[in-house]
C-alpha cells in the first residue's frame, strides 16, 4: 500500500514539473514576442547585393 502512494506521489511530482516548464516556456515565449513587437520596424539602408559565387579553377 505505502509502495503504490510513493510512486503515485512521484507520478504526481514529475507531472507537476512538467507543467510548471511548459507553462515557463509559454511566458518566455510571449514575453519575448511582446517585445518584438514594441520595436519598430526597420529596413535596410541599401538594396542587398547579390551574392556572387566562382568557380574555383584549376591553376597549373
Amino acid at each position: 500500500m505505502a509502495k503504490v502512494l510513493i510512486q503515485e506521489g512521484i507520478k504526481k511530482y514529475f507531472e507537476k514539473e512538467d507543467k510548471s516548464l511548459v507553462s515557463e516556456n509559454n511566458f518566455n515565449t510571449d514575453k519575448f514576442r511582446v517585445e518584438l513587437e514594441k520595436q519598430s520596424a526597420r529596413r535596410f539602408k541599401k538594396a542587398s547585393q547579390r551574392i556572387r559565387y566562382y568557380k574555383k579553377t584549376d591553376q597549373k
